[in-house]
């Protein structure tokens, strides 16, 4: 029970951020538009039942195949991306916005990895073993979804022009200390 309504969740929340691009209007920014697809292609992958375009079973995990190896070059880019923020001193609200989506891929293919090589490499765990698998898979799933709808709904807010705040802010100061 427990884990049919934590993969039902994961599964919805995949959904998210691809609903955020038309909804926060940010279709303009392509890796915004990027990350959308990602995430409506991982929702769509993780239904409970294989789609109907995809066949059989066989063909539906050589589909997950398929994506699992277009994942490699965002968990580089993720990478590369949070290097460049680390370096950087001031970021701008995309590079903000960006850190939660790099944060979330990363998070998401190391717990993945993790759950493959014990999955794999200790065949005989049984069905609990299975199980618990499956819980970790859609715990880090729904995490990473939810990190990345966060991500990009920061970029959503605005926030008043830097030079506004910083005039809000001496006036404060200035009325405090007379």
């Amino acid at each position: 029970m427990t884990l049919a309504i934590i993969s039902s969740m994961a599964v919805g929340f995949c959904f998210v951020p691809f609903i955020l691009l038309g909804w926060k209007k940010m279709r303009r920014v392509n890796a915004y538009c990027l990350i959308g697809i990602y995430w409506l292609l991982n929702g769509l992958i993780n239904l409970p039942a294989p789609l109907p375009f995809t066949g059989d079973q066989h063909s539906f995990g050589r589909l997950n195949n398929y994506f699992m190896l277009a994942e490699t070059p965002l968990v580089i880019y993720s990478i590369a991306g949070l290097g460049r923020y680390v370096k950087k001193m001031e970021h701008t609200r995309f590079e903000t916005s960006m850190v939660f989506v790099y944060a979330a891929l990363l998070f998401a293919y190391g717990s993945f990895f993790i759950i493959y090589i014990f999955a794999h490499w200790h065949p005989d765990i049984g069905s609990s073993g299975i199980a618990d698998s499956y819980l970790l898979y859609y715990i880090s799933l729904l995490l990473s979804a939810a990190v990345t709808s966060t991500g990009l709904w920061t970029y959503g807010l605005r926030r008043a022009p830097a030079h506004i705040q910083d005039q809000h802010a001496q006036q404060d100061y200035s009325s405090s200390s007379s």
